[in-house]
């Protein structure tokens, strides 16, 4: 094993004990005094400046990567759940992607109960009874909307009679005004 790999066991052994560690030196470095003890950060630092370096960077990426991952499985709704998870460095970007879809599936739940319990409150809204027009109406709808209900329309109505000199030009005016040729702006009655 080489001697960064042996340094790097030593740091994982360190971590996993609260003892102190025997750390053996790396070849080609400055041995450090013997039987030396390293017991704190700093003191690793200053007896494996490098591979300190490395270690820092590892992390550094591992975490930005662990961050990208999390945000990667963002969605709208949930962003106090996002940062939750980005300060927490135990949660891992499959964990968070768990965690947001079980968060997804509570509000759709919510959402679908919601739905439903408007159906509940407007399904008793009974519908408005449908009104049938009576024959007289009918026939008013039918000779308002020919040529021959115009003329019929013109022929009753003495105020028609005052304002047309003819039937023909009332009939005239009515079939312009349904084909959109000609506008009335002000009521004729």
């Amino acid at each position: 094993m080489s001697g960064a790999g042996s340094a790097l066991a030593a740091v994982h052994a360190a971590a996993m004990s609260s003892t102190a560690v025997q750390v053996p030196p790396a070849p080609g470095a400055a041995a450090p005094p013997a039987a030396a003890t390293v017991t704190t950060a700093a003191e690793l630092a200053g007896a494996f400046p490098d591979l300190c370096a490395a270690i820092r960077a590892e992390g550094a990426t591992a975490e930005r990567a662990r961050i990208i991952g999390i945000e990667a499985h963002a969605m709208a709704g949930h962003e106090a759940l996002i940062a939750t998870m980005k300060a927490d460095a135990t949660v891992t970007p499959d964990m968070a992607a768990g965690r947001i879809l079980a968060a997804e599936k509570v509000a759709r739940g919510q959402q679908a109960q919601a739905i439903v319990d408007v159906e509940k409150v407007t399904g008793k809204v009974v519908a408005a009874p449908q009104s049938h027009p009576t024959a007289a109406a009918a026939s008013e709808v039918e000779k308002g909307s020919t040529p021959d209900g115009w003329k019929a329309e013109y022929a009753s109505s003495a105020a028609l009679q005052a304002e047309f000199a003819t039937v023909d030009d009332y009939v005239s005016l009515k079939v312009a005004e349904s084909a959109g040729k000609v506008r009335v702006l002000g009521a004729r009655r």
